[in-house]
C-alpha cells in the first residue's frame, strides 16, 4: 500500500486583528471558561448521542443553555442555515470522511482526521477511526487506547497538522 499524506491548506495568520486568538492557545477547550467548557462536553453529548444537530429553540441543556453564546462567540461550534449547532469540535453531525467509534458504544463523524484522533482526548474514552485518505481514498484505520495510538491500517499513514494557534475560526483550515 501507498502512504498517504494529508497537507491541509490553511491560510496564514500574519496580523494580531479579531481573526487571530491569543498565542499559546492551543485548542477550543482552553479558550473556555469553566462553565462553557461544560457546556461543551453537554453539547458534545447530546450532537453524538443525537446524531442530529442541536436547536436551542426547541431542545435545552437545561442549565448549560446561558453557556451557549460564549461556544458561538469563541468559534467553538458552527450552525447550519437553520440556525441549528451542527458542528461542536470535533463533532460533526453531517456525514465525513472520518467516523470515530467510541468505547462506550457510540459513534460520530469527526469534523476532520486530527478532530478525530483528539476526541480520544476530549471525550476520555479509547476510540477507533475509520476514514478515508484525503488524496486516494484508501480506508484507514487508527487505534487510540490510553494516551496512544495502538492500531494503525496502513502502517505507512502520515497526517501533517497545521499550527491552528493562529486562527479563530478552525474550521476554515480543516
Amino acid at each position: 500500500m501507498s502512504s498517504c499524506t494529508v497537507i491541509p491548506s490553511a491560510p496564514c495568520c500574519t496580523s494580531s486583528g479579531p481573526e487571530c486568538i491569543p498565542p499559546g492557545t492551543v485548542n477550543v477547550h482552553a479558550r473556555l471558561s469553566d462553565p462553557a467548557k461544560t457546556a461543551r462536553l453537554a453539547l458534545l453529548d447530546h450532537l453524538i448521542s443525537t446524531g442530529q444537530p442541536f436547536d436551542q429553540r426547541t431542545t435545552s441543556l437545561g442549565e448549560h443553555d446561558a453557556h451557549l453564546a460564549e461556544l458561538d462567540a469563541l468559534h467553538a461550534v458552527a450552525r447550519n442555515a437553520a440556525g441549528q449547532i451542527a458542528f461542536a469540535y470535533p463533532v460533526s453531525t453531517s456525514p465525513t470522511a472520518h467516523r470515530v467509534h467510541l468505547a462506550d458504544g457510540r459513534s460520530f463523524h469527526a469534523m476532520c482526521a486530527v478532530d478525530a484522533m483528539g476526541s480520544h482526548f476530549t471525550l476520555g474514552q479509547d476510540v477507533v477511526i475509520h476514514s478515508r485518505c484525503a488524496q486516494s481514498g484508501a480506508p484507514i484505520t487508527v487505534k487510540l487506547e490510553n494516551g496512544r495510538i495502538t492500531g494503525l491500517e496502513p502502517a505507512s499513514v502520515h497526517a501533517i497538522h497545521v499550527d491552528l494557534t493562529k486562527f479563530t475560526n478552525w474550521a476554515t483550515s480543516c
